[in-house]
């Protein structure tokens, strides 16, 4: 199977054939990594605390609107949710951001989101976190919801 993988540190992105999600090859494990999809049955795999990362120890790239932090590997799915080779010719385009600085220029261009985290409760929404501050603690605001 073909595999996707990205590397900001280096702005390489290549496509490697494993018979298994190749997380070891860019230095990702199973017990922190969060999925999720870039496109329509084009899904990411990345370090789920990577956006958490102080902006100058951390490596940026962006698909489409998403901002990533580190290292990725990407795959595709079928209809069913079954994975399929990553096929070159139909890969995204990636950008890559020098520092901290870029991002937020290509967020103040709105060329790219902000990422957030955020609780909606009705017609409010409430943002308790925005890219680059440190990671939030969610226990307050898990309490506050029960």
């Amino acid at each position: 199977m073909r595999y996707g993988l990205i590397d900001p540190r280096t702005r390489q992105y290549d496509v490697v054939v494993a018979d298994e999600l190749p997380l070891s090859l860019v230095g990702l494990t199973n017990s922190e990594t969060d999925h999720g999809a870039v496109a329509p049955r084009l899904m990411i795999v990345v370090y789920e605390y990577s956006l958490f990362v102080p902006p100058e120890k951390q490596s940026y790239f962006a698909i489409g609107r998403q901002l990533f932090g580190g290292v990725a590997v990407l795959y595709r799915v079928d209809k069913d949710g079954e994975t399929i080779d990553f096929t070159w010719p139909i890969a995204p385009k990636v950008r890559w951001f020098a520092d901290r600085a870029a991002v937020e220029r290509e967020i103040e261009a709105r060329l790219l989101d902000r990422p957030v985290m955020s609780i909606s409760s009705g017609n409010e929404v409430r943002v308790f976190w925005q890219w680059p501050d440190p990671r939030p603690d969610i226990g307050p605001i898990i309490k506050g919801l029960v």
